[in-house]
């Protein structure tokens, strides 16, 4: 579904309020999962196949970005901030899992791992790119989408590597197959 005409002006807006060029308004559709245009090889605001998830996701980069300069993008309706659509609709999930792995890690093997398991994540997680486009997220609230993937992978990559050498099976996810190689 192509973004309607005050989607596409939105994202305009958006861009100026949060003082990205180009390349990185390119790179916020990027992570907010724009497909590249196959002619100029850059993700596209006239691109056939965007979704509303991905305009959402975009004006939150955006809105969050904007805000560290005092400025602000255009709203959407029925809701206070892009961030809360966002919480809503898709990172609800991603937090219940990093939480839940966390919380399992640090109840099965608590001199292994302590409370700050989570920010460690978020910590070694976060691209260059992104500290420089957002910020350093300072919990899970803050997290991009794929922010939050990579805290949910690392989490089970590492507290699962831990539970492989303390010969115990995790009850809450799956252990990656990288990190029993690693592990084993």
């Amino acid at each position: 579904m192509t973004w309607s005409q005050r989607q596409q002006v939105m994202v305009h807006k958006a861009t100026t309020a949060a003082g990205w060029n180009a390349p990185q308004r390119y790179m916020a559709m990027t992570r907010a999962g724009c497909l590249k245009h196959a002619r100029t090889g850059r993700p596209s605001v006239k691109h056939p196949r965007n979704t509303n998830t991905q305009f959402e996701l975009f004006m939150d980069l955006a809105e969050a970005c904007a805000a560290k300069h005092g400025r602000r993008v255009p709203k959407p309706r029925d809701h206070p901030s892009w961030r809360h659509v966002c919480i809503k609709k898709h990172y609800d999930g991603w937090f219940a899992k990093a939480k839940a792995i966390a919380r399992e890690g640090q109840d099965r093997m608590p001199a292994t791992f302590n409370d700050g398991l989570i920010q460690y994540a978020i910590d070694h997680t976060s691209p260059k790119d992104d500290i420089d486009l957002y910020g350093t997220p300072q919990g899970l609230t803050e997290c991009t989408t794929d922010q939050l993937y990579r805290v949910v992978e690392l989490l089970k990559a590492m507290v699962g590597r831990k539970f492989i050498q303390a010969g115990l099976t995790p009850r809450s996810f799956e252990i990656p197959a990288e990190a029993r190689r690693r592990a084993g």
